[in-house]
């Protein structure tokens, strides 16, 4: 800025401007664009640090709870195949008796679940389910 303001010594360069008023709207937008980038700054900072939170969480919730999610998931492939095995093994009429009574025994082993939706008919000749 020319004019009444002491220079300061550290500056490497000057700029001058023909009058005082588009000094100042140069440092107006510098002091606009300056702020910007600090807000900037401060955001990509915050959003690094939620990235970062972000993993630590998912690490401390696999450190802890992955082991069980692991056992689940083993306990349902062997129960899949398992259930897989003893249809495969009910379509064959070689085994199609062990299966069905196997089935039969895990059946009434299971605990009773009380049901208020509708039943199956029996029919009326045979007494048997439909």
């Amino acid at each position: 800025r020319v004019g009444g303001e002491e220079q300061d010594q550290s500056a490497c360069c000057v700029i001058a401007f023909t009058t005082d008023k588009r000094a100042a709207e140069f440092e107006r937008d510098l002091t606009v664009r300056l702020r910007l980038m600090d807000v900037a700054w401060k955001a990509a900072r915050c959003q690094r640090d939620l990235d970062d939170a972000h993993g630590q969480l998912d690490k401390l919730m696999n450190q802890r709870c992955g082991g069980i999610l692991r056992f689940w998931g083993w306990i349902q492939l062997v129960v899949t195949l398992l259930v897989g095995l003893l249809l495969v093994a009910a379509t064959y009429p070689g085994t199609r008796t062990a299966a069905m009574t196997a089935c039969a025994r895990l059946c009434t082993r299971a605990p009773a679940v009380e049901s208020t939706g509708p039943t199956m008919a029996r029919h009326p000749q045979h007494g048997s389910d439909l």
